[in-house]
């Protein structure tokens, strides 16, 4: 099933903290903009293939700081 903004929203909190819509942009490489319109437009088909990279991402940033 597609995700929902609520969804995003909160994975992304638990990835990047209060600041996740610029952080999300920078690695997904788009606008802040773009994403403010996800929350009325509904989330891009193509963002579900990328959450999983964007997970990973994270996991490594923090497994790096032990």
């Amino acid at each position: 099933s597609k995700m929902t903004y609520e969804q995003l929203k909160n994975l992304c909190v638990a990835l990047y903290g209060r600041t996740w819509k610029p952080n999300l942009a920078n690695d997904l490489n788009i606008k802040r903009t773009t994403i403010d319109n996800w929350s009325s437009q509904g989330i891009p088909n193509w963002l579900s293939s990328e959450i999983p990279k964007l997970i990973q991402k994270r996991k490594d940033e923090i497994n790096a700081l032990n």
